[in-house]
């Protein structure tokens, strides 16, 4: 049995619910994303901590506030499709908690993409308010990174069907 990830283009769901009808509906088993925090604390979903490529502007997350983040070009690529590219109306970099909202049945499979306490916190809170230690693997491809995800893990140990975390 073959199984689809769909990585990088959940910004896309915001884009006309184009993710959303494309990806999910074309059989994705699970989203991979990446997050990183705002000056403000807000945990996004965006592969590139540098927003050049994907909005035009020479900027890192981390220095904005999530009010202040550039919104995305009109239209992006789509690398999971041939010759497709997105179009929408809200060009918003997503919260993390949107795409939960969003895809309340749905795997995801989160990069935390830079070795940063307060992130790995936020996103395991997140994991928990909304009920997803069953739905969401995280991690890092850095043992560090992936040490201090096991730490935040809330998830009771009886409950626990498989790591919640893995090296991505």
């Amino acid at each position: 049995m073959s199984q689809q990830f769909i990585h990088r283009h959940i910004h896309l769901c915001f884009k006309a619910d184009f993710f959303a009808s494309s990806a999910v509906n074309i059989g994705t088993d699970m989203l991979e994303l990446d997050c990183h925090l705002t000056k403000d604390e807000q945990v996004v979903v965006s592969h590139d901590e540098n927003l050049k490529r994907s909005t035009g502007v020479d900027v890192n997350i981390s220095d904005l506030k999530y009010s202040e983040l550039p919104p995305y070009l009109c239209k992006l690529d789509v690398t999971f499709q041939k010759e497709s590219q997105s179009e929408g109306k809200d060009n918003r970099i997503p919260l993390l908690k949107e795409v939960f909202e969003a895809f309340p049945q749905t795997p995801v499979n989160i990069d935390i993409k830079v070795n940063n306490n307060v992130l790995i916190r936020k996103v395991s809170e997140l994991v928990s308010q909304y009920k997803r230690e069953h739905l969401t693997v995280w991690g890092n491809v850095n043992y560090e990174v992936v040490s201090k995800c096991l730490k935040e893990v809330r998830v009771d140990p009886a409950e626990r069907c498989s790591c919640p975390l893995v090296a991505v």
